[in-house]
């Protein structure tokens, strides 16, 4: 297989034997009801003529932490962020998914469509990631890790060009160890030709304090320092109006936004060199290897206080060598060392690193992965403090 090597657990059809084990009480045949997707607005509204106007607005105003609900020494790291079924059952919505990593949008009991992805170290770093994050009281997606998924429609490798029409719904693929992806509430704001953000552009639109504070968004840069969040384009990172921010205001405007990181996939691990778009073709990266993740240091100077992250040449980066305030790394600090080595060792047993199927050794053992990510909170933990600036 090109991808993890389990991925596919079984490519089944109504005729054949019923299942053993938990797979029992799946269904054999798509539910009459409740498979039907419901339409949902993912952007928010804004005249054309205005569309840049709000955006910059927008990326002015917001914020980019916000005190978590549970404090971090209670977070329980290893569960998924709410209840999610597990086995599930989906049907296979068409879709146009962007991006290398094998993912296709399916459509959840109740007409939810959700992004799943499979067969990837993602599957495992952006759960891992997106759980950390939003413990720390950073904007995550919930990324929920589900054993078996039964997908209904679907064709053997639905993110392959001949795979990605619908298949027979009388016939069912079943997927093991997936990430299914459901967005942070709200609705996305978009310019013109502008979606996301990118770090530099943030701290510009900031400049004159009407959003976060320098240390939130420094916390956070260090946190992307932190996961080592290589794939940093401006469409990687969603610039969001939280519920309570719309209905729009006069002019299209948000009440309240929230910038965060969303696609953090390309997490845990390094890479160098120019990479390919093109699955399979000059790819030099390493994802989810803890050995790689462990080379690369969070300072490139600690006396100066400077980061910055190496990504792929060519490839829309937008994270700058920067320097960090003294404000941004204690806040981040007093928020990770909260964090204990039970919890952190739990973090990467919940994302299922030990069953990853090509993960090196070492990358299949989540008291390594504690003890890379203990380190690196010492790395910022610890030291003088960084110049005033």
């Amino acid at each position: 297989m090109r991808y993890g090597r389990a991925f596919v657990v079984a490519v089944t059809c109504v005729l054949q034997p019923a299942l053993s084990g938990s797979q029992a009480a799946l269904p054999v045949q798509l539910p009459v009801e409740g498979f039907t997707p419901r339409k949902v607005e993912l952007k928010l509204a804004t005249p054309k003529e205005r569309a840049d106007e709000v955006r910059k607005d927008a990326l002015a105003r917001a914020s980019v932490w916000a005190p978590p609900a549970v404090p971090p020494s209670q977070a329980d790291l290893g569960q998924n962020p709410d209840p999610f079924p597990d086995p599930a059952v989906c049907r296979f919505h068409p879709s146009e998914p962007s991006g290398a990593t094998p993912k296709f949008d399916c459509v959840f009991e109740g007409g939810e469509v959700l992004k799943v992805k499979y067969g990837s170290a993602e599957v495992h770093s952006e759960a891992a990631a997106a759980r950390l994050l939003s413990a720390l009281g950073f904007g995550a997606d919930r990324i929920y890790l589900v054993k078996t998924l039964r997908c209904f429609g679907c064709r053997y490798d639905p993110f392959t060009a001949a795979d990605k029409l619908p298949g027979d719904e009388r016939a069912f693929v079943d997927f093991h160890n997936v990430a299914i992806e459901r967005r942070l509430p709200g609705k996305a704001i978009e310019g013109k030709d502008d979606v996301g953000w990118g770090w530099e552009e943030l701290d510009e639109a900031q400049a004159e304090g009407r959003g976060a504070t320098r240390a939130q968004r420094d916390a956070m840069r260090l946190m992307a320092v932190l996961i080592n969040n290589w794939d940093n384009r401006d469409e990687n990172q969603r610039l969001l109006c939280l519920p309570e921010g719309y209905p729009p205001q006069p002019g299209g405007h948000c009440a309240k936004a929230l910038a965060y990181m969303h696609d953090v996939g390309g997490t845990l691990g390094r890479v160098s060199g120019t990479l390919s778009r093109v699955r399979g073709k000059g790819k030099e990266e390493r994802k989810l290897d803890v050995e790689s993740w462990s080379r690369v240091p969070v300072w490139k100077d600690r006396a100066a206080c400077t980061v910055a992250i190496k990504s792929p040449r060519l490839h829309g980066a937008t994270f700058d060598q920067t320097a960090i305030s003294e404000g941004g790394r204690k806040m981040l600090s007093d928020l990770l060392v909260q964090l204990s080595p039970a919890q952190l060792e739990a973090l990467f047993t919940g994302v299922l690193v030990q069953e990853y199927a090509d993960g090196k050794p070492a990358s299949t053992d989540a008291g390594r992965w504690a003890a890379v990510l203990q380190d690196k909170i010492r790395q910022i933990s610890e030291g003088a403090p960084c110049p005033t600036l």
